[in-house]
């Protein structure tokens, strides 16, 4: 797994999508932050991570983080309306 990324393809490769959502959406917290990484990495290189390291720092700061909020660290959910809302 490559380390270097653009901002570009960091939302790109590393931002849940579509049917990721579905998967997501029982998740939680840390966990749901950690099973869309687990998910992304296992799309793109075809394997589960062994080790926490192997995750790009800036995929681990992306998917957590809204723009409109200020960057600020919050609850990873979709953004369409028709979802549920957070607990």
């Amino acid at each position: 797994m490559r380390q270097e990324w653009s901002s570009e393809d960091v939302v790109a490769c590393w931002t849940p999508a579509g049917p990721d959502w579905e998967l997501v959406a029982n998740k939680s917290g840390p966990t749901r932050l950690g099973f869309v990484l687990t998910l992304k990495f296992f799309e793109l290189e075809g394997r589960f991570p062994q080790f926490v390291e192997e995750f790009p720092p800036t995929a681990v700061k992306v998917p957590g983080r809204q723009p409109e909020r200020g960057g600020r660290c919050v609850n990873l959910r979709p953004t369409d309306a028709g979802r549920r809302s957070p607990r």
